[in-house]
């Protein structure tokens, strides 16, 4: 009769030297009381959020705002017509209507820059101060800016996006009497500051 064969023992797991396993010990208690921190922390914004105040609700448009668009004076251009010159007088009608327009919107204040060492840009700015003058706008400038010579044109710089109220009614005034106005952000610029570029 034949009996099975002892099946062969499993080999055996080398002790950790004590060295190690105490190395071994030492980084788990520095693991579970990173850990413990970590709750902490997380409990202690847990009781931040829930005690800071809920945003208040936006307030409503007030009323002027919501009418300002129908007492303005609009110039439509036929689709064949040319854009005004960026660098050239307005005519007498735009004129009058960018008057009338920012006098819509009176009380506001705004800068004028040109761009440093254009004779031309810096005619126009002038031209533009008198007519913000002429609305009884509060004018800064005109002072000169140093622009990149790929920036042409007249553009609507704004301290904080979105735009504050006073800049978003300064194009609308501008556009209105049809004039082309390139949006930029100038973080350098106060947050209710606008400023009129003309380059």
């Amino acid at each position: 009769m034949q009996t099975d064969a002892a099946a062969p023992a499993a080999p055996a797991t080398p002790a950790l030297p004590k060295k190690e396993v105490g190395a071994t010990h030492e980084e788990i208690a520095a693991l579970r009381e990173e850990l413990q921190r970590l709750r902490e922390r997380v409990t202690l914004l847990e009781k931040a959020i829930s005690a800071a105040p809920a945003p208040a609700p936006p307030e409503p448009p007030q009323a002027d705002t919501l009418m300002v668009a129908g007492k303005l004076h609009w110039l439509h251009r036929a689709k064949e017509d040319p854009p005004l010159p960026s660098l050239s007088l307005p005519d007498p009608i735009h004129e009058k209507a960018l008057v009338h327009n920012l006098r819509v919107l009176s009380g506001n204040q705004i800068s004028i820059r040109s761009a440093a060492g254009d004779e031309t840009a810096r005619r126009l700015a002038e031209r533009f101060k008198e007519l913000f003058t002429e609305a009884e706008w509060h004018v800064d400038g005109v002072a000169e800016l140093p622009l990149h010579q790929r920036e042409k044109g007249l553009a609507l710089a704004a301290g904080v996006l979105p735009p504050s109220r006073e800049t978003t009614r300064t194009y609308l005034a501008f556009t209105a009497a049809g004039f082309a106005l390139e949006s930029r952000l100038d973080t350098s610029l106060q947050l209710d500051e606008t400023m009129l570029i003309v380059a």
